[in-house]
């Protein structure tokens, strides 16, 4: 059985005038965020929380906040694909169809270098390494590449053998207690079927958890579960995929595979996440036959025709993808040109020699035409020199607050705490500025997403998209 951990991030909601969250978690002794939210882990804290919910109903609050149940790596005997780099919109083109099969091109010149997984792609490592280790369970089809540069080859994995029985990972509705508006605090009637929602708990509680517990003390609550698959009925191979009524098929790996990969340096372990193993055959609600995967055969078909079409694109000669700074500093002042809107002005040269002696000074350049401004329309911004020292301090407070926590190698930590924030994504994700390489952070887990080996690729990308 695949052991696991149980989180609970909640805060306090009060419409009385004055009421303050954060003052709220200190008057209890209970650390939390600036903004209020306090962090438990359930297998400790379970007391506090029972000590929240009494001051809390004591003072005519709410609290509401998300459970999260996890699988503790070390013990997971299977892997879901989770890939943190992944390609922007921008980088593919639009669907075409072969027959019966949908697909669309990518660019794959754009892919960070030696990264092996992006998105639902492995690329030509990943293959030949599969093949050397003689695992089991996958084939490949071509991913179509219309970039005009020479680049990485990249192949869709198709897997080939589905677990039997599973429970979809991520934030079900029907896991969702939810009974007052967040504002008002005025009950949310209708909306939910509470009375599956609280079977929802008594079945989720499962091997031995506290849910059930929990949802007494909370007036608002999310439930989010790792994948889970019935163990004895996983099939035997090296890797599998599962599918729960209709959503998109989610690869998994077995964790001896899983190993091989990583040994031979293909891979990350950051890259996969842990599935929640059970043996109980009870769970009627959350365990649920698994679908088959339709577009297998559709796949397994169109196979010769984008082999025939890989070959053929490796035939033709492609210029390496190699700009200058010099070239992007010229191509991002047009862009400034055509977008005047998106670029602020140019950086003056009184604070630009202020920088100049601040680890901003690798931004210079691009500072010197826009000092701040959006790229490739809303997808990232960079900030005033001003903002982003500001949010910098920000970054690192939160970071060092939550790094201990955090399961990740000593190196990525390193990269982390020596970064310097200067933006974001358009999803909140941080842009981070480190040895002269851009870096976009998740806001969430800090896994990398993606990574630019020098400033002015990350500056082209978005203006040639």
């Amino acid at each position: 059985m695949t052991n696991y951990t149980e989180t609970l991030e909640l805060i306090a909601d009060c419409h009385k005038e004055g009421f303050d969250k954060e003052d709220f978690a200190k008057e209890l002794g209970v650390p939390s965020d600036s903004i209020g939210w306090m962090r438990l882990d359930i297998g400790k804290d379970m007391d506090i929380l029972k000590r929240i919910s009494s001051h809390a109903r004591a003072n005519g609050v709410k609290l509401r906040g998300e459970y999260v149940k996890t699988a503790v790596p070390s013990s997971a005997q299977w892997y879901r694909f989770a890939p943190r780099n992944h390609f922007s919109m921008s980088d593919y083109s639009y669907y075409e169809k072969y027959e019966k099969y949908w697909y669309h091109k990518v660019k794959a010149y754009k892919a960070p270098k030696g990264c092996n997984m992006i998105d639902d792609l492995v690329s030509q490592t990943f293959v030949e390494k599969y093949r050397e280790l003689g695992l089991t369970g996958l084939d490949f089809i071509w991913k179509p590449d219309n970039g005009k540069y020479q680049a990485d080859t990249f192949y869709i994995p198709i897997v080939l053998e589905k677990a039997k029985r599973c429970i979809y990972p991520g934030n079900l509705e029907s896991a969702r207690k939810l009974t007052y508006n967040t504002v008002t605090l005025t009950p949310i009637e209708g909306k939910y079927d509470l009375s599956r929602v609280i079977e929802y708990y008594r079945q989720a509680d499962f091997p031995e958890g506290r849910l059930c517990e929990v949802e007494k003390y909370m007036d608002n609550l999310e439930v989010i579960l790792p994948l889970a698959v019935e163990y004895d009925s996983m099939p035997d191979t090296d890797f599998a995929y599962c599918v729960w009524k209709g959503f998109i098929p989610i690869s998994l790996i077995r964790d001896t595979a899983l190993q091989k990969m990583i040994d031979a340096g293909v891979v990350h372990r950051e890259d996969f996440a842990p599935v929640l193993c059970t043996n109980e055959k009870e769970q009627s609600l959350l365990i649920d036959a698994c679908s088959d995967n339709e577009n297998i055969p559709i796949m397994l078909k169109s196979k010769a025709h984008f082999e025939q079409l890989r070959l053929k694109l490796a035939a033709k000669e492609r210029p390496i993808f190699v700009p200058s700074e010099k070239e992007v500093l010229s191509l991002l002042r047009k862009y400034k040109k055509n977008h005047p809107d998106f670029l602020n002005r140019a950086m003056s040269k009184t604070k630009a020699e202020k920088v100049s002696h601040t680890p901003y000074a690798p931004l210079l350049p691009y500072y010197k035409i826009g000092c701040a401004g959006r790229l490739a329309e809303y997808v990232y911004e960079y900030f005033y020199y001003e903002t982003a020292v500001q949010e910098n301090d920000a970054y690192h407070q939160k970071l060092a607050a939550r790094l201990t926590e955090m399961d990740m190698d000593s190196e990525h930590k390193t990269l982390l705490n020596e970064s310097v924030l200067f933006g974001k994504s358009a999803d909140d994700n941080y842009l981070l500025l480190h040895e002269g390489q851009v870096y976009e952070v998740s806001c969430y887990d800090y896994q990398i997403v993606k990574h630019w080996d020098f400033i002015y690729l990350f500056f082209y990308e978005q203006i040639e998209g």
